[in-house]
């Protein structure tokens, strides 16, 4: 779920607009969502950093995906995913919820 930080709204004099993707606009990003989901699963064993520096670079040249969506893009993979600290007690122990993600590696999507 995300939370009203990750949240992209747009505020007009007519209300709140929320970010939507639509199928006529953005069609395209299947084929992104298929590669977002690809790091995920074959980055088993990598840093959450790394994952979302992947991410990131997926969209380097997709004019129409600021970065607060694409931080939305993997907030939403790392809650479907796995975590676990470094294995030989490096880091120290860190949950999912503590804001020490980034520290931990993803185990599974």
């Amino acid at each position: 779920m995300l939370t009203s930080e990750q949240s992209i709204v747009e505020f007009r004099a007519d209300g709140a607009i929320p970010d939507r993707l639509t199928q006529s606009t953005h069609r395209h990003f299947l084929k992104y969502a298929e590669q977002m989901l690809s790091v995920y699963r074959n980055g088993i064993g990598q840093q959450c950093r790394w994952l979302h520096r992947q991410i990131e670079s997926l969209f380097a040249d997709e004019p129409d995906c600021p970065i607060r969506r694409i931080q939305a893009f993997c907030k939403l993979l790392d809650d479907k995913s796995t975590f676990r600290t470094d294995p030989e007690g490096a880091m120290p122990e860190k949950s999912l919820r503590d804001g020490g993600r980034h520290r931990e590696k993803c185990d599974s999507l």
